[in-house]
């Protein structure tokens, strides 16, 4: 009944209401949703609480931006960008960069920022028990397209795996003079084997580097 009352002060809903049951119920269930979306923390109806991204890693002259699709549980808890140990994404691009892998966050960052490479996520927020990117559910994106257009120096965008690319593809068109590049997800969940990831995200990487530095002088 405490969650009836709340309803009632949201909405002013009439008590004419509830000679229709089915109504209230569905008025009921559409108003829980939107307000377990402004207080994520606050379950109704045992919904699941919405999870929240982190803002992006961006340098000065960022020329490449990596989407991921959401950070697992292990990540949100440290508060870090692809902070379970099994994932690759920071050895792959230590290993690009030609050095050992930084074990401290601050560190790793740089290291992105180094290479002109922004971090960020499709998602902003959404449902997603546990880490799999397939649970993902009523998510809604991030800002990426202000963020390209306050950053014009960012000529591609890549996909650190297939998903993300799918939950980008559902909230975006296609954006105008931005390459954009599917790699093998650096996840665990995903088991192509480590040189085989790491092959990939170098050639891809690599050459999309050396296209902005040199790339001009074949159109001469």
């Amino acid at each position: 009944m405490a969650r009836i009352s709340t309803v009632f002060q949201l909405e002013y809903i009439p008590v004419s209401h509830l000679l229709q049951p089915i109504q209230f119920y569905q008025k009921f269930i559409l108003i829980s949703s939107h307000f377990s979306y402004f207080c994520p923390t606050i379950k109704l109806s045992q919904m699941d609480e919405y999870i929240f991204g982190f803002p992006p890693v961006i340098g000065l002259n960022p020329q490449i931006l990596i989407l991921g699709t959401m950070p697992s549980v292990l990540s949100l808890r440290a508060n870090e960008y692809y902070a379970h140990p099994g994932n690759a994404f920071w050895k792959i691009v230590s290993a690009i960069k030609g050095m050992d892998c930084p074990t401290n966050y601050e560190e790793k960052k740089q290291l992105i920022l180094d290479m002109n490479i922004a971090l960020w996520d499709v998602c902003h927020t959404c449902i997603r028990p546990g880490s799999a990117d397939n649970d993902i559910r009523n998510e809604a994106p991030n800002q990426i397209r202000n963020l390209l257009v306050t950053n014009p120096s960012i000529h591609t965008i890549i996909f650190n795996g297939k998903t993300a690319e799918k939950l980008f593809h559902r909230h975006f068109k296609t954006i105008d003079g931005i390459n954009t590049i599917v790699l093998p997800s650096t996840s665990p969940a995903y088991t192509l084997p480590f040189d085989k990831k790491l092959s990939t995200w170098r050639t891809s990487i690599q050459y999309e580097t050396f296209m902005q530095t040199f790339g001009s002088n074949f159109n001469k």
